[in-house]
This record gives structure tokens, C-alpha cells and sequence, in this order.
């Protein structure tokens, strides 16, 4: 093969198109505030520890939190309470969400591109005669065996999606941007 007939293929090829920004802004976004949330949760735990003697300035050098009460500098551990299952819950919901949905689309590209090589290459070689006649009401049965297993795991899904209810909008929104190119 010409080295030179490689290189011209791949150059007529249009190149992929990166992510769009607002999508990168909304997952960083996204997941920013579920550390957020996350740290906050831990910095609650943390307020019931004593603070450290840090030598003569006696200032809390304890890792785990973010500022000598153990909360974000600004913040009552009231207002802490309140924000940070939103922000850990949401947050994380779409970021996973999305990262999810993005996998998805690449898979089900791939999965249709693969059943279309292999449906193309079973006609050919039946049309050619390598292959016999075809039983199709097998297939057919393993399509719905496969659609009924599917259909269960979707209700399991839902079911689990309905319980975490605050979460599901984001994780939703998230799913459907990531999938979206």
C-alpha cells in the first residue's frame, strides 16, 4: 500500500467535530458542583471534631475542612445542611448522566454499524447460495426474548430513577445532552 494514497484518504475525510463548548461548560458545571456538595457533606461530619492546637497561633489544621467551623468561609453549617445534598445529588446526577449518555450514542453507532455488516453479509452469502434458506421465526424468537428482557430492565431502571427523584431531572438532562451531538 502507497503511504502517500493513506495519507490522502485520511485528508479527504472531514474531521470530527469536537464537543461544543456549552456542553463542556455544563459538565464542568455539572460536576463542580457535586464536589462542591460532596466536600460540604464532609465538612457536617467534621464539626463535631475539636479543633487541633496549631503551636502558638492555635488555628485548626484539620484537613477536612475548609475553614476554622468546618464549613465553606461564608456559610452556616445551617445553610451547608441544606445546599449540599442538592448540590452532591444534582451535580453528580447530570455529570454521570452525561457521561453516560455520551457512551451510549458512541455504543449504539457502533452496534448499528456492526448489525448492518452482519445483516448485509448474511443476504450476500444466502443470495450467493453459500448460505441456505434462512429460518426467520428463530430470530424472531430471540428478538423477543431480547425486547422482553430489555423491557424488564427498563421498568427496574425506572423504578430506581422514580426513588431518586431529585436527582432524576438532572441525571435526565444530563442523559439527553450527552446522547445529543
Amino acid at each position: 500500500m502507497n503511504p502517500s494514497s493513506s495519507k490522502q484518504s485520511s485528508e479527504n475525510t472531514p474531521p470530527r467535530e469536537p464537543l461544543p463548548v456549552w456542553k463542556k461548560i455544563a459538565f464542568t458545571v455539572a460536576l463542580m458542583l457535586g464536589l462542591t456538595g460532596l466536600a460540604l457533606t464532609r465538612s457536617q461530619s467534621s464539626d463535631v471534631q475539636p479543633a487541633s492546637q496549631g503551636g502558638a497561633s492555635g488555628l485548626d489544621v484539620n484537613a477536612s475542612s475548609f475553614s476554622a467551623g468546618g464549613t465553606v468561609a461564608g456559610t452556616t453549617a445551617e445553610e451547608a445542611s441544606l445546599w449540599a445534598p442538592l448540590f452532591m445529588k444534582g451535580g453528580l446526577s447530570f455529570a454521570i448522566a452525561f457521561a453516560a449518555g455520551f457512551a451510549l450514542r458512541t455504543f449504539m453507532k457502533l452496534t448499528m454499524l456492526v448489525l448492518g455488516v452482519v445483516a448485509l453479509a448474511i443476504f450476500g452469502l444466502q443470495k450467493a447460495g453459500i448460505v441456505g434458506a434462512i429460518d426467520w421465526t428463530v430470530a424472531e424468537g430471540y428478538w423477543d426474548t431480547l425486547t422482553a428482557n430489555v423491557g424488564q430492565q427498563f421498568e427496574s431502571f425506572k423504578t430506581f430513577v422514580t426513588g431518586s427523584l431529585p436527582s432524576a431531572g438532572a441525571g435526565t438532562v444530563g442523559l439527553v445532552s450527552g446522547f445529543r451531538r
